[in-house]
């Protein structure tokens, strides 16, 4: 499969399905399981969250701290990537993934190259160098040959005007901080973001017409039920991320939402 570079499938596609964390309701997050399966499901994007260890490779991990989807109490920046592939990351889910590993970056591209884009929500904590954590994000996706077709993203809206100055080519998003009044054109012109996304519950008449009154690619999470899906077509979204793709690519074929 050859993939057009995202900035085309974006302006050639109507709305298309983003796997939040891989197929993270039908296998352990942010694990190449659940990465094959939302390539399988026929996501068009698959979400992933990245950390880095001590001794810089960038994985595929969404916690600071381990502890929720694999045992442990450190900080994964504390730890090195042999340290951290010995950890089981699918035995939370269920026993069917006992012994899955943390992927890295260079892993998960791998598996999706030419069959999905990538978002790479980028995440930062207090006390860590983000930017050379970010500039070996985008060395990683540089290296692999994915930078034409891997979305940026962020909460941290200084580290996304930071990505830009880096590499203005880059394609971003902003994620919705919650509470925050500031609309996408508002945090576009900050960030020098091409896309906004928010939450179900976030998402209004207010928000979405700002977006497309100046051209900003809107994304809603999570949409998990036929009701939710419902419920944000009305706001001209241009991506549903979903935890279960292949569920909602096939509320979308019934539903006809191109």
């Amino acid at each position: 499969m050859n993939l057009p570079p995202l900035r085309e499938f974006v302006l050639e596609k109507g709305v298309f399905v983003t796997a939040h964390r891989g197929s993270s309701g039908t296998a352990p997050e942010n694990t190449l399981s659940a990465f094959r399966q939302a390539v399988r499901a026929g996501a068009e994007m698959v979400e992933i969250d990245v950390q880095m260890t001590s001794d810089n490779h960038i994985i595929a991990f969404h916690d600071q701290k381990l502890g929720r989807t694999a045992r442990g109490r450190k900080r994964t920046s504390r730890l090195s990537y042999d340290e951290i592939r010995t950890l089981d990351a699918g035995s939370w889910f269920s026993k069917e993934f006992a012994g899955e590993k943390v992927p890295s970056l260079k892993e998960v591209i791998d598996v999706i190259h030419g069959k999905a884009y990538l978002n790479i929500e980028i995440k930062s904590e207090s006390g860590e160098n983000s930017e050379d954590k970010l500039k070996e994000i985008i060395k990683t996706v540089y290296d692999s040959g994915y930078e034409a077709h891997t979305l940026f993203a962020s909460f941290d809206y200084p580290l996304l005007a930071l990505l830009k100055e880096l590499d203005p080519n880059l394609p971003t998003a902003a994620i919705r901080i919650p509470c925050d009044k500031s609309l996408p054109s508002d945090i576009a012109k900050q960030t020098g973001c091409e896309a906004y996304v928010c939450s179900r519950k976030e998402v209004s008449d207010v928000i979405a017409a700002d977006a497309l009154r100046h051209n900003i690619y809107i994304g809603v999470y999570s949409i998990d039920k036929p009701k939710h899906l419902k419920k944000v077509m009305k706001y001209g979204i241009r991506t549903v991320v979903t935890n279960y793709p292949a569920r909602i690519i096939g509320l979308m074929e019934e539903m006809q939402i191109k």
